[in-house]
């Protein structure tokens, strides 16, 4: 039996005494007891990480929504929808871009008597959570308006972002808006102004493609008058919704703490 004092010199915990299984006295030493717990929280943090990864993955939802601002539109199949208030893109001093960023309206549609709205803001790098989704700002494009006029009315008007067709006037014709040209002419003050290059299908055949300047009416579809004008950006916000998120930072959380 060692003395108390050549204990306190190794620095031995106070020494517990007991007997072993033929009755002979038997003194032992307890050193950072709860770290014996350790291996057995870290294993359970990963375990509970793996399955959090793997739930949140086999049942998450994830959707696209693009638009210019003042579009509302549907989130897939869900009781919500996206209104696009503004979109800003902040350029640099030598004009490359800084930022890109979407002031949105999440609407859950659920309850057509109470409409719940949750406004959020989202930016590159910046996503925002509302009713449950993230939202991020992904990415970005050109968009234009497409006007049907007959004898000076409009008829018809629709926004059509980079690669979007719309029917005319439910007709077989339909017009797809497939590119915008930003510095195809210049007006009198020296100012550039964009183009619009399009398709025209018949029938779900393609017919046509040519190039028209800002409100050049497109020679195909006489006695109506349809041209493209006011080009601007759109964008292009990601929504996903992932339930089991919370049990994969919980498992995180168990796994820092074992080690």
């Amino acid at each position: 039996r060692p003395p108390e004092a050549f204990s306190a010199r190794l620095e031995i915990p106070k020494a517990l005494e007991t007997t072993d299984e033929a009755g002979r006295p038997l003194r032992f030493s307890i050193q950072n007891r709860l770290g014996l717990w350790g291996a057995w929280v870290c294993h359970l943090g990963i375990l509970l990480l793996i399955l959090g990864f793997a739930l949140g993955q086999a049942t998450k939802e994830e959707y696209t929504v693009y638009g210019v601002p003042g579009q509302t539109k549907q989130i897939g199949d869900t009781d919500y929808a996206l209104a696009i208030r503004d979109f800003q893109i902040e350029r640099r001093a030598d004009g490359s871009v800084a930022q890109y960023s979407a002031a949105l309206t999440l609407l859950d549609l659920s309850d057509e008597n109470d409409v719940l709205a949750q406004d959020l803001t989202v930016s590159v790098n910046h996503p925002g959570s509302a009713f449950g989704f993230k939202l991020y700002q992904n990415s970005t494009g050109e968009a234009a308006t497409l006007t049907v006029r007959r004898d000076g009315e409009t008829v018809q008007e629709d926004v059509l972002c980079e690669g979007e067709y719309t029917t005319l006037l439910n007709t077989p014709l339909a017009v797809l808006l497939r590119s915008v040209v930003p510095d195809y002419e210049t007006d009198a003050a020296g100012n550039a102004l964009p183009g619009y290059a399009y398709q025209i299908y018949v029938n779900e055949e393609f017919y046509s493609m040519d190039l028209r300047g800002e409100g050049e009416t497109i020679p195909d579809f006489e006695p109506y008058e349809v041209s493209f004008s006011d080009a601007r950006s759109y964008t292009l916000i990601q929504v996903k919704r992932d339930r089991f998120t919370p049990l994969a930072l919980l498992g995180g959380l168990l796994t820092l703490l074992g080690l």
